[in-house]
């Protein structure tokens, strides 16, 4: 029965739009907040008491740059993500709730939490920049 309301609220939509009900989208949810658990717990152990990485090949520099996978693939996916309609901006006789058009999916997405997830992921190059130039220090490149 859930499975029939969820197709009548998506009405035509394109195949890679995601419903946000989806099981697709819980298992999602559980590995991005495993991995935000990841990044609040480990990553200020790193920081005080872990000198940086040297080689790419280092186990934690690996981990983190999975995370790092993680979290730009959520980017993607919240550029697939449907989100429930204003009921005043409901178009007459849809009969969705949930906004399925990819062009206005990206544009609430690009003036929300884009940016912020964008510099969420900045903070990375002071890992990676280092590691790819040879092991030197990030500053003294400058």
């Amino acid at each position: 029965k859930r499975i029939t309301s969820l197709r009548q609220d998506t009405g035509k939509k394109k195949c890679w739009i995601i419903h946000p009900y989806a099981p697709f989208m819980l298992f999602w949810d559980i590995i991005t907040s495993i991995a935000l658990a990841f990044t609040a717990l480990v990553t200020p152990f790193e920081v005080s008491f872990l000198d940086p990485p040297k080689y790419a090949t280092e186990p934690g520099f690996i981990i983190d740059r999975l995370i790092d996978l993680i979290f730009i693939m959520d980017m993607c996916v919240q550029f697939c993500l449907m989100y429930k309609r204003d009921p005043a901006q409901g178009e007459v006789g849809s009969g969705s709730q949930y906004e399925t058009n990819p062009v206005k999916i990206a544009k609430r997405y690009l003036k929300g939490w884009f940016l912020i997830d964008v510099l969420s992921i900045v903070p990375s190059m002071f890992d990676i920049i280092p590691v790819v130039s040879g092991g030197e220090d990030f500053p003294s490149q400058l």
